[in-house]
Formats: C-alpha cells, structure tokens, sequence
C-alpha cells in the first residue's frame, strides 16, 4: 500500500511538471530537498551506531585535551601518567606513572565498551615505595568510539569522584611507551625470577651504643634488582623493614650493612629468635644493564691516635649517574667472622668522588676487609 502511495505521488510530481505549474513545483522542490537531508542524516547516524570496534581501537596512547595526563592502553593493563614539567616538543613530554591497572577487553566486536580496572599494586609501589596506599576505591572506564572516560572514586576525606576524558593521541610519546612495554616485560618475566638468598646475620654494638647488622644476600638472576627490601625479626618483633634504594647486580653476592637503633639488646636472644628475609618488587629488576654504577679507585685506613682504626676512606668513581649509590664496609678476622662494620650513602646525585665512612667501633685488630657497592 504505501509503495503505490509513493507511485501516485510521483505521477503527480510528473504531471504537475508537464503543465508547468511552477509555484507548485517550487514547494514541492523544498519539500523533496528537506526529505533528502533527513534521510542522509538518518543513514549517517544509523552508520554511526552500527559501527564495530575492536581492542585494537583501543590499544594505544590516549592523551586529555591539555595533554597534562595520558592514558596508555595495552594489551591486559592501563597505565596513567601525569605530566612534569613543559617542553614545547609534544613527543619530548615527560611522564610519570600516577596509576596503574587491569585491561580485560571482549573477543568479539562492539559499539562501545566499559570495565572495571583493579589496581596493580606491585607496579605502584615499585614507583612510590612499600608505604604506597591506594588512594581509589575503584577505577572505571568507559569507550564509546571518540574517546575514553577513567573515573576514579578515592577512598579518603570523602573527596567526589574525579574523572578524566581521553582522545587518541596522533603521535606517540617515546617515554610513555618505553615505560609499558618495561612494565610489560616485568609481568612477563615474573614467573621466571627467583627469591634472593640470605645468609647468616651478624649483629654488632657500636660504640654509640647503636646496633649494627651485616648480612650476605646473593642474586641469582641473570638481571640486575632494584630497591630490595629487607626486613628483620628479633624474638618476634619486627626491628628492620625498609625498602633499601640501593641496587644489587646480576648473579653476585654482596653483604647489607644497617642500624637496627638501641630499643633492643640483642645479646640476650638466641640465633635462632634473630632472623632476615629479602625480597624484590619484579617491576624492580633491570633487563638491559647488568653494570656495576659504581667503581671503588682506592681505599685507605685512618688510624685515631691510639693506632686503632676508625674510619675508612674511599676513592670511587660514577659511572652511571641519577641513581642512589651506598658503600658497605666490612672487617673480617682470620676465621672471616665479622669484627666491625661500616656504611654510607651517598645522596642522589653525588658529584663527589670521595667518601669517609666511620665504623661502628674502633678496631685495633682484624685480618682484612671488603668493601661492597650497593
């Protein structure tokens, strides 16, 4: 029925142009014209909602209108990064990660995606320590074709939620990407990586009436591992827990020097009540350097007046500057037991090329000492 009503219709267009009736052929004209533009704009708006995506639309770098956050996007995780200072250059902007988490993506097509992202928290403590506390409840994102939308519900002071639109980035930032595909690699690997190895601890007391620990920990991986971190019980009571900024190379061995403070005697407990773990965050360790940073020159004893030694002094030289950088000094007797102690760290980004380092007590007798670069 409505087929021939738009068959009659036109035979009537027709006969109206063959008498050449003009001011109706004119509304007709604007009347065929208006239905022409509706039905164009039905068809794109119907193409619109018909198109498909796939997690490879997804996939990539997402930048918010001012470019002070981005979002990278990949295969199983999401990271988010906030911009440090300026550069005129958009693909030389530094970056630094403020959040991390899951990406779970459908096999099939579809017109437009959300999910919730679970946070990775060994990735955000490997960036901000072992103290790191997540500051979101949950972390919501959502894709409609034009762009992402990541909201962030935190958890203190009762802050609303905060949320953030993303575009696809044109270009890609260098350091964003390299940053990934690291992260990438970590996850990757982790299945790969083995636990640090402890050998015996030694607790000495300076004479500042401080206790001081040594500890030999060995790598075994082939890789070198960032920020390990130790903890140390004492009758049960944690006395040492700190994520240490020094480094240890692939397959070596060094030994750990710290102050344990004076609130315990350690005297008065058995071996067996004194006991330390090490451990490593996997998005700590260092896949394409396995170089030592630093390099001792020289060392020389200092002698106090009584001819006992009380310090240690240390030529070195940076090979690698930025990072942080610690000495271990440690004086064995004939039996290599530990008889004294030293350590120093040296600030982040230490041009000096010396260092005194005191030792826990003075010694007036020992077969020989070593010094290990953390």
């Amino acid at each position: 029925m409505e087929k021939l009503k738009c068959l009659m219709q036109m035979v009537m267009i027709f006969h109206l142009w063959e008498r050449g009736d003009l001011a109706i052929m004119k509304k007709v004209s604007r009347v065929m014209s208006a239905m022409i533009i509706i039905i164009i704009m039905s068809c794109s708006l119907s193409c619109n909602l018909m198109k498909r995506y796939t997690k490879e639309d997804i996939i990539g770098l997402w930048m918010t209108d001012d470019t002070e956050t981005a979002l990278y996007i990949s295969e199983d995780m999401i990271d988010i990064y906030t911009r440090v200072g300026s550069f005129e250059d958009e693909t030389d902007k530094k970056y630094t990660l403020m959040w991390s988490g899951s990406a779970e993506f459908p096999s099939d097509e579809f017109a437009s995606y959300q999910w919730e992202s679970t946070c990775d928290r060994e990735r955000l403590q490997a960036e901000f320590g072992t103290d790191y506390v997540e500051s979101y409840d949950t972390f919501s994102l959502s894709f409609n074709g034009d762009c992402v939308i990541c909201t962030f519900a935190y958890n203190v002071g009762g802050t609303k939620d905060k949320q953030y639109r993303f575009y696809k980035s044109a270009v890609d930032n260098p350091h964003i990407v390299a940053e990934s595909e690291y992260a990438e690699r970590c996850r990757q690997n982790k299945t790969s990586l083995v636990d640090l190895e402890v050998g015996d601890l030694s607790v000495l007391v300076g004479e500042d009436g401080s206790s001081y620990f040594a500890v030999e920990i060995s790598n075994p991986n082939p890789y070198k591992i960032n920020s390990p971190y130790i903890c140390i019980l004492f009758n049960g009571n944690k006395v040492y827990d700190e994520c240490l900024p020094q480094y240890l190379n692939a397959q070596s061995t060094i030994v750990y020097v710290g102050n344990l403070g004076s609130d315990y005697d350690y005297s008065l407990g058995d071996a067996a009540f004194v006991s330390c773990t090490a451990e490593f965050n996997y998005y700590n360790v260092v896949y394409d350097s396995d170089e030592s940073e630093v390099e001792v020159v020289e060392s020389q004893l200092s002698m106090n007046d009584e001819g006992n030694v009380d310090a240690i002094k240390i030529d070195y030289l940076i090979k690698i500057k930025g990072f942080y950088h610690a000495f271990y000094v440690v004086f064995y007797d004939s039996d290599d037991r530990i008889v004294d102690v030293g350590y120093s760290q040296l600030p982040y980004s230490a041009e000096e090329t010396y260092v005194e380092i005191s030792l826990a007590s003075e010694l007036s007798d020992f077969d020989h000492y070593m010094i290990y670069v953390g």
